[in-house]
């Protein structure tokens, strides 16, 4: 039995699995397509999910860095498009983190049964990582990653800050490196910041 692709028949099988076991039915996808002339992207996401992730744009080390960042925060990601990487990576790697804060956004909903407030420190071999978050529905974003250099077309801190922008959160991080490849330490651990817990919207005013 096959409906469109590996996700939704995943989903179609945990919804059957659910009715035969009577237990809660899955959490379904959010959706979210990006249009331009210099990008055509399309996700689907689902929070929480098991990890089952692809990331797909054709921007190699970008799509890892976003892979990782799902993977580590037990998301179901897929991530698929292309852009005009003839012109460079920038259009299309600052639209694919724009697109993924999109469907975040709406992944998350009113964010009933989030802890809104979220923090991780964590060492690695050759870089540590501090990350605060604020899933507060007020989008900021103060991103300090030191040494940032141009390994990219573009400053690391730069298209780190695209999620938070579209998913209105608070987020603040802090990476300390001393090699390109420990870049990847900050990516799990803002993803560890998004954890999903508890069953109340954190705001006195009801609503985020």
């Amino acid at each position: 039995m096959s409906v469109r692709d590996e996700i939704d028949n995943n989903f179609l099988l945990d919804a059957l699995r659910a009715v035969l076991f009577e237990t809660p039915m899955p959490t379904q996808y959010s959706r979210y397509e990006r249009n331009t002339a210099e990008t055509l992207l399309s996700v689907r996401l689902r929070v929480p999910g098991q990890g089952r992730v692809l990331v797909n744009t054709g921007a190699g080390f970008y799509d890892h860095m976003l892979q990782q960042l799902a993977f580590h925060a037990g998301l179901d990601l897929r991530l698929e498009g292309v852009g005009d990487l003839e012109t460079g990576d920038h259009h299309t790697v600052e639209d694919m983190m724009r697109t993924f804060g999109e469907a975040l956004d709406l992944a998350l909903g009113d964010r009933k049964g989030l802890t809104r407030y979220g923090e991780a420190r964590v060492p690695m071999d050759e870089a540590i990582a501090h990350a605060v978050v604020d899933l507060s529905g007020r989008a900021t974003a103060k991103i300090s990653i030191s040494p940032d250099e141009a390994w990219s077309p573009m400053p690391s801190s730069h298209w780190c800050k695209r999620p938070a922008l579209p998913c209105t959160s608070r987020r603040r991080g802090r990476t300390l490196i001393t090699s390109p490849r420990r870049l990847q330490s900050g990516r799990p651990r803002l993803a560890q910041a998004l954890t999903k817990d508890g069953s109340l919207v954190r705001s006195t005013k009801g609503s985020l």
